[in-house]
């Protein structure tokens, strides 16, 4: 008897132990869950946050594609510069390279202006010498031989001609004058009046060359420049002066011309296409021997007719000093 109860005492007092451990073992297991919870939210916030900086941080994704984004696009633009000068090195060194377009003249003047075209023929077939006169988006040729004047007009120079940027100095203070000088200028720069003189090639040709237009050809090749301006006073034209000189010339410069003739004119004065400051008919400007005049020409001028040639034309240097328009 005494060892039955002592071991149903036992059986009792082991499964009370049981129950305690379970309940301990419950208590633990509950306590471990909560513990990997909280590490593994923790532990996601950082993933969260990692991929948040990979993605559009600093050096995220984003902006490592916008990166390699801009990359690409300047090396495409490389690409197309490099493929660019390949074309012109190609150009300059194929069969094709004795071509001369404006800006190769307007790059080296002194050694193309005053040379001669050989090939240029006007509306009606004509071949006439010319020599090239200035460059800058285009070519322009002047008459190597002197034409005749032919008068005056009340057409006035508007903005619809395309010589008018090369008188816009004396336009912008006198756009309605139209004194006997002006008149000869209208009449030098009416592009209808010279249309004989142009061709397929040619975009504009006028009488003779302008004041201004004579000024940028001459000041790119020469050191001692000319200047000139236009002053408000009693309807007047244009006062010249070298830049050597202190005052504006009263009668006129000399001038320098180691350009094949281009800057000087014969013993019969070759018109400038722009008004004088002195001369009470207001005439416009004479070029005699190298002798830029101011005042009325003594006897009737000559015209040296001048053309613009399109943009796209270029001239080939025929290997023996002298060009040909490229037809």
């Amino acid at each position: 008897m005494f060892n039955c109860k002592t071991k149903r005492s036992t059986r009792v007092s082991n499964n009370m132990k049981k129950k305690a451990n379970f309940k301990k073992l419950k208590r633990d297991v509950k306590g471990i869950t909560l513990i990997a919870l909280i590490v593994t939210i923790i532990v996601l916030l950082i993933l969260a946050g990692v991929a948040i900086s990979l993605t559009i941080g600093q050096n995220g994704i984003f902006s490592r594609a916008q990166l390699a984004a801009n990359v690409w696009r300047n090396a495409e633009a490389n690409e197309q510069l490099a493929m660019g000068e390949l074309e012109d090195w190609i150009d300059n060194n194929s069969e094709d390279s004795n071509l001369i377009n404006a800006a190769k003249i307007a790059e080296n003047p002194k050694l193309y202006y005053g040379k001669k075209v050989t090939n240029y023929t006007k509306k009606d077939g004509e071949n006439v010498e010319c020599q090239i006169f200035y460059a800058d988006s285009n070519i322009y040729l002047i008459m190597s031989n002197l034409g005749e004047y032919g008068g005056k007009s009340e057409v006035k120079v508007t903005e619809n001609n395309p010589a008018y940027k090369w008188i816009d100095s004396y336009l912008d203070i006198y756009p309605d004058s139209n004194n006997s000088g002006m008149q000869a200028t209208n009449y030098f720069l009416d592009v209808n009046s010279w249309s004989d003189y142009t061709s397929s090639y040619v975009e504009y040709s006028i009488g003779a060359p302008t004041l201004e237009l004579f000024v940028a050809s001459y000041n790119q090749i020469n050191d001692n420049k000319i200047e000139y301006k236009v002053e408000e006073n009693d309807d007047k034209g244009y006062y010249i002066k070298l830049e050597s000189d202190s005052d504006y010339a009263q009668d006129g410069i000399t001038l320098i011309d180691e350009a094949n003739g281009i800057y000087t004119g014969s013993p019969q004065a070759m018109y400038i296409a722009s008004p004088t400051a002195n001369g009470e008919q207001f005439t416009s400007m004479v070029l005699t021997y190298r002798y830029l005049d101011i005042v009325n020409a003594s006897s009737p001028g000559k015209c040296r007719a001048v053309v613009c040639l399109k943009e796209d034309v270029k001239l080939v240097d025929n290997g023996d000093d002298t060009f040909s328009i490229k037809l």
